[in-house]
């Protein structure tokens, strides 16, 4: 179990971890995993398609803050 958690949680070698903890050696990571941007919530795209009206193409190449936006612009001011 120790060497499933250094590999799949820690994506350590047992000598690195060794290394880490006894002299401060920081292990190099290869996989770095950019964060991803979050989606549109399902509920706002739903929204803006059947209420607002909007195409869903025009949906679809929006990002999450521009959709919110555009959704509070159509509740505020009804356009």
């Amino acid at each position: 179990m120790w060497r499933a958690i250094l590999r799949d949680q820690l994506c350590v070698s047992e000598a690195e971890f060794w290394a880490c903890v006894k002299e401060g050696e920081v292990p190099e990571r290869s996989v770095i995993r950019p964060v991803a941007e979050a989606a549109v919530p399902a509920q706002v795209v739903h929204t803006l398609i059947h209420q607002v009206g909007m195409p869903e193409a025009e949906v679809a190449a929006m990002g999450r803050d521009e959709a919110i936006a555009r959704l509070n612009r159509f509740w505020t001011e009804g356009a």
